[in-house]
């Protein structure tokens, strides 16, 4: 990212080691110009830098050199970016983008919920055999994770799907024995590994090596987490094939990686004795995720 921006002319330098905090930023105004970037290993770097673009003084041209491992992120920014008045021009593949200087234009945007956070309540349901809905979300929202509910119900659960909502009721016993590509909808990978515990068959997570590129190296860190709690897992570059088992309670770590945590404190749901290092880290991107779970009948302790 800071090398993108340089080349838009920003003014940013690295007070000790290059590709480390802390940083210096002077503000200036930027140029705009034609860059190259990869989205191989994240989608946010090229949405950050769209936000930015309509107020460069000169058009900006994005060349995606390799493939972007999460289009849908993109597809999203570039959409709400044109309800607010921007100008660009692309292609569906999203291999060059063009944003035109303009200004940004305020409007009434209703905002629907959530989907990747939805999902952990989803896979909550899923795990215990019991029925939950999620309002203000529906199969037509266009965030990736909502494919999720098509997984799950490969798994055998029931998916009622709302023109305000989605519902899921759970199944006695979890179907696995299949292989699937996560790249879409990544943020789910370490949902289904939990949720591959306690099918009745392994679950091949592939496809999604960019994660370990993440707040944590969260491939590692699953198959870490899983093993440690008697669980037999395979891990792969570019993902982990989980069996299923019997986890034993134990002290996991969160590595500071709020999907790392909201998905091992799955495992909380189905054995007692799970405890979690800094459950903290949920603030991210759910505050309130425990005290959610209370809410829905879990027991849960802070030390």
């Amino acid at each position: 990212m800071v090398e993108a921006l340089k080349e838009v002319g920003a003014d940013v330098g690295h007070l000790n080691h290059r590709g480390h905090y802390p940083l210096r930023i002077q503000g200036k105004n930027l140029t705009g110009g034609e860059i190259n970037m990869s989205g191989k290993l994240s989608s946010q770097y090229i949405s950050g830098l769209l936000i930015a673009a309509p107020y460069f003084t000169e058009p900006l041209t994005i060349n995606i050199e390799d493939h972007i491992v999460q289009h849908a992120y993109v597809k999203l920014t570039i959409e709400l970016m044109e309800k607010f008045g921007a100008t660009l021009q692309y292609d569906n593949s999203l291999s060059k983008i063009v944003v035109y200087p303009s200004a940004y234009k305020p409007q009434d945007v209703n905002l629907e919920a959530d989907a990747s956070t939805a999902c952990y309540f989803l896979a909550l349901a899923a795990l215990n055999n019991g029925r939950i809905r999620i309002d203000n979300l529906t199969r037509e929202t266009k965030q990736p994770d909502i494919k999720m509910l098509d997984i799950l119900e490969k798994m055998g659960c029931k998916v009622r799907r709302g023109k305000s909502f989605i519902e899921l009721e759970g199944i006695e016993q979890l179907k696995g024995g299949f292989e699937i590509s996560m790249r879409e909808m990544s943020d789910q990978a370490l949902t289904l590994a939990v949720l591959a515990v306690f099918a009745d068959g392994p679950i091949t997570i592939k496809d999604v090596e960019h994660i370990r590129y993440h707040e944590s190296d969260r491939i590692s860190v699953m198959s870490e987490s899983l093993s440690k709690s008697g669980i037999k897992v395979e891990e792969f570059k570019d993902g982990l094939k989980v069996y299923p088992g019997v986890p034993e309670p134990t002290l996991l770590d969160t590595h500071d990686d709020h999907r790392v945590a909201m998905s091992l404190s799955l495992l909380g749901s189905k054995i007692e004795g799970v405890q979690l290092n800094d459950p903290g880290c949920v603030s991210k991107t759910c505050p309130q995720y425990f005290e959610m779970l209370e809410s829905l009948g879990l027991n849960i302790s802070y030390i």
